[in-house]
């Protein structure tokens, strides 16, 4: 690659940050159909995404987008942050309320050890802390549930099998 178009790829990438950051969401908008991958993947020097950007300045259109675009939810910044961390953080808790509901990981832990959960609690986040510790229980149960189904069919091949013979 040319150093003109290394200038190019730069100046992109920063544009598409400023953009979710600023909560710009037709410019992010553009960025994304005009280069999917690289709007997506694009990273600064510490390592925020667009993504992380719009979760740290609470723009829940830019996030909402970013989702549906497929933005990787649990791409870290340098410091092992997600966007569940940052939106736990700093209460954001509709950020964080669609990134649970995307399927964002309730587990990650930064580079200091903490999930999104530990960072609400720790910045006393009350409802964000109720949004992840519900999330949480109900991953639980659904993981429960489903051991539970994977037994009782197994039992019934079981039986059936043990009609036949």
């Amino acid at each position: 690659m040319s150093e003109e178009a290394d200038r190019a790829a730069a100046a992109e990438r920063d544009d598409v940050l400023d953009a979710a950051g600023s909560g710009d969401l037709p410019a992010v908008r553009h960025f994304v159909r005009q280069n999917r991958t690289a709007a997506l993947s694009a990273k600064n020097g510490f390592g925020e995404t667009a993504l992380l950007w719009a979760a740290w300045q609470n723009h829940d259109d830019v996030v909402h987008f970013l989702i549906e675009a497929k933005a990787d939810l649990d791409v870290a910044n340098n410091d092992g942050a997600t966007a569940l961390h940052i939106a736990a953080f700093n209460g954001h808790l509709h950020t964080a309320e669609l990134l649970v509901a995307a399927g964002a990981s309730l587990d990650v832990k930064d580079k200091k050890g903490m999930t999104p959960l530990d960072l609400a609690r720790q910045f006393k986040e009350q409802e964000v802390v109720k949004l992840l510790e519900s999330a949480a229980q109900k991953k639980v149960e659904a993981t429960t549930q489903k051991k539970v189904l994977t037994v009782e069919l197994w039992w019934q091949s079981t039986e059936r099998a043990a009609l036949t013979t």
